[in-house]
């Protein structure tokens, strides 16, 4: 199980136990988002070497899959956002094996728990993915892994990849590289899907004052002020 925590999971995490159970779960939390860099550097004398986006991440394991000669199976997204991005990446690894599959809308039952329809558990298990890329949104489709990934036994790694499918699809158009590489992606994000704002909002607003909060009650303002602003500085410039 692989998660791909950004500012809003460590805000969901702060205040929701079980989400922060579901996080704690995976095997490997890949960092998806500016805002963790500048948090480690503020919280600890350690630096994220790297961010990696759903998107990129995605499409990395795509190439995986065509080299190793694995199924990728993508589940979820908007629409038809999965089966166009499945033939997108096919346009892209002319030997992969990928199919993308629309679960449809996935409800909750009275006690939060996800209604999984047996008939698209048997699709999966029918069509043997050996990596399962799955976009239901934030804790959804992380809830839907934790549930489903030991009733899937083809299954190697399941990947929550919110909105990488409508990226990969054309549905939405990912930022210039400048933008992507500086840090400014979620700019972009507010320009395309202005609906978003208060999300972008409390990913780039709220989450730093909690960090900033934290910095003053751990009694490291000073420092974290040093190491931030080198992170700053290069995240700027694109490294």
């Amino acid at each position: 199980m692989v998660v791909t925590p950004n500012p809003e999971f460590m805000l969901r995490a702060r205040k929701d136990a079980n989400f922060q159970a579901l996080i704690n779960e995976s095997h490997l939390s890949i960092p998806d988002g500016t805002g963790l860099r500048f948090a480690v550097a503020a919280l600890t004398d350690d630096r994220l070497s790297f961010r990696h986006t759903g998107t990129d991440t995605l499409v990395n394991l795509a190439g995986i899959c065509e080299d190793l000669g694995k199924k990728l199976m993508l589940l979820g997204g908007d629409s038809e956002s999965a089966r166009t991005a499945a033939s997108n990446l096919r346009q892209q690894f002319s030997q992969l094996d990928v199919v993308g599959v629309d679960p449809g809308f996935i409800e909750k039952d009275e006690k939060g728990q996800l209604v999984i329809d047996p008939d698209l558990i048997l699709k999966i298990n029918t069509e043997k993915p050996a990596v399962l890329a799955v976009a239901l949104g934030m804790h959804k489709q992380e809830k839907f892994i934790v549930g489903q990934l030991y009733s899937l036994p083809s299954v190697r790694v399941a990947i929550g990849v919110g909105g990488a499918f409508e990226m990969i699809s054309g549905s939405l158009k990912r930022a210039p590289d400048w933008m992507r590489q500086s840090g400014l992606e979620w700019a972009w994000r507010v320009y395309l899907e202005p609906k978003r704002f208060n999300r972008i909002w409390r990913a780039s607003v709220i989450f730093p004052a909690y960090v900033l909060y934290d910095t003053v009650r751990q009694g490291r303002l000073l420092r974290a002020v040093r190491n931030v602003f080198p992170e700053i500085y290069n995240q700027l410039r694109g490294k």
